[in-house]
């Protein structure tokens, strides 16, 4: 008989993707301005951390990291936040920028 794995079913959401949590970083030493900006976000079938990096004012470039179980999609999210801003870090280090929201909606 072949072995067959069977996967745990997703309880799909009858709404649209939530934003649970997000940040805003930029790079002030950096001479193009490097701006990155993550999200996490509860979709139908499960979680997913966003995130769009580049220069200020140029396109951006995104990415996509998806998770069946919140926790381990927080802890992505905290662990790519840390490592941004941690001014040990070897290459460009980022500060958290606050973002209006009348602007932002």
């Amino acid at each position: 008989m072949k072995n067959t794995s069977i996967k745990k079913p997703i309880q799909l959401s009858l709404f649209d993707s939530v934003v649970l949590s997000s940040e805003s970083l930029m790079a002030t030493g950096s001479p193009r301005c490097a701006v990155y900006n993550i999200w996490l976000v509860r979709e139908p079938g499960g979680y997913v951390v966003k995130k769009e990096s580049g220069a200020a004012g140029k396109k951006m470039i995104p990415w996509v990291w998806r998770f069946g179980d919140f926790d381990q999609a927080e802890g992505f999210f905290q662990k790519k936040v840390r490592e941004k801003v941690n001014p040990d870090r070897k290459t460009r280090v980022y500060e958290k920028v606050a973002v209006d929201s009348k602007k932002a909606a």
